[in-house]
């Protein structure tokens, strides 16, 4: 019944052929042997014990006991925790009754040691991982507040249940209740740092999805990762991580460069919220904007999105960008062409070092605008000059009445 078929059974087995084991063994010894030994009769019979318990525990398959008991432990806490489906407060009441119960047995025959804690943390790892992906994966709205509903979670129902798994060990098979159970603050607020991190790895995982759906309610998700990328290990992870899906679902030949330029607007806009200084930005959009200078018709697109009337959407299949005609009739692309890019500008009371974690090659700009971004592809604006004279001597030539369009 161990080896094959349903693992609580088969635990529920073992500790039964365990106990009666015990007493087989220890029975006639406590009856006639060490009431003889007068004050000594109880070590006698706790070193006893505690032999019988090594012998047994030494004779039994250790990888598949380990593998029932991960099971069973993975099962159960599913069901207490609510991943399965929700439990009633009854049955959540009833489900650790039995939890503590069979840890009391456990650890009364003698798996209960420092293996069944081994077995205890890699389970609620799991169990971490699965609950934040099931309940948090998609789950990118502002309004979500994702974070804190993740924390309040840990304190009072993940870390409570590990605490009474624990407690039992030490207080017996009857344990304490869940009310009686206290739960140290330092272990709560390290399993909620845990699960913050938890969090940001997916939310890193789902961040290109995040960025090619791009809205304003997309800044949710962006504010769980502003939680994660406090380290430079995980800054390094995000913009590695990133930067391997950029190269294999969009900088592809078979990408349209309008697609491409689509792509790095949302992404300018996201690492911007994700992290005000541009380290991160600077980091990931190397290879874009390279990317982009050996398109040929980077330019051209362009020059058509920053002349585009943002007043009336361009039809479908036309290399217009919609956001660089917003942006330039907000006066964002004028601001943008006169910025000086001189780093030694003596004027600018507020002026900052480059960040401590930033690239040789980090710049900072000024306004962050997607307009100034993209015409800093190249190093001379005069790339645009051809282009501009082309498309403006195009529309002069109409028969129109005003030129506001063209003089802004």
């Amino acid at each position: 019944a161990l080896l094959e078929g349903d693992y609580a059974h088969g635990i529920s087995y073992l500790v039964t052929y365990l106990e009666r084991a015990h007493i087989i063994y220890l029975h006639n010894l406590e009856e006639h042997i060490f009431p003889h030994y007068g004050a000594e009769a109880h070590e006698k019979s706790i070193a006893a014990k505690t032999k019988l318990t090594g012998l047994l525990c030494f004779s039994l398959p250790q990888k598949e006991i380990n593998e029932k008991l991960s099971e069973f432990l993975q099962g159960h806490a599913e069901s207490a925790l609510g991943l399965q489906n929700e439990p009633s407060t009854a049955d959540q009441h009833k489900l650790r009754q039995n939890i503590r119960r069979l840890v009391g047995k456990l650890q009364d025959v003698g798996l209960g040691g420092s293996r069944f804690q081994t077995i205890l943390a890699e389970v609620m790892s799991q169990i971490l991982t699965a609950y934040i992906k099931q309940t948090y994966a998609g789950q990118w709205h502002s309004d979500c507040n994702v974070t804190k509903q993740l924390r309040h979670w840990i304190e009072n129902h993940f870390a409570r249940y590990i605490v009474e798994v624990l407690a039992t060990l030490t207080t017996g098979r009857n344990g304490q209740s869940q009310s009686e159970t206290e739960i140290p603050l330092a272990d709560v607020e390290k399993w909620q740092e845990i699960a913050v991190n938890r969090l940001g790895a997916l939310r890193t995982e789902e961040l290109f999805s995040i960025i090619v759906e791009w809205d304003s309610d997309s800044k949710g998700a962006i504010e769980d990762l502003k939680r994660y990328v406090t380290t430079t290990a995980a800054r390094t992870h995000l913009t590695t991580s990133f930067g391997k899906v950029l190269d294999r679902r969009l900088l592809q030949p078979g990408a349209a460069t309008i697609e491409i330029m689509q792509m790095y607007i949302s992404i300018i806009r996201a690492f911007i919220l994700l992290d005000p200084k541009g380290v991160l930005l600077d980091r990931v959009a190397r290879p874009i904007r390279r990317y982009l200078r050996e398109r040929h018709d980077t330019v051209s697109i362009m020059v058509s999105s920053l002349l585009a009337d943002a007043d009336n959407p361009p039809p479908a299949g036309t290399h217009v960008l919609p956001e660089l005609a917003e942006e330039m009739e907000n006066g964002k692309g004028n601001r943008a062409m006169d910025d000086d890019e001189d780093d030694l500008d003596f004027d600018d009371m507020e002026w900052m070092p480059a960040p401590i974690d930033a690239g040789p090659e980090y710049k900072k700009s000024k306004h962050f605008d997607v307009i100034g971004s993209l015409i800093s592809l190249f190093e001379t604006k005069d790339v645009f000059v051809k282009d501009f004279q082309k498309v403006l001597g195009e529309r002069l030539l109409k028969n129109q009445q005003f030129f506001d369009k063209e003089t802004r």
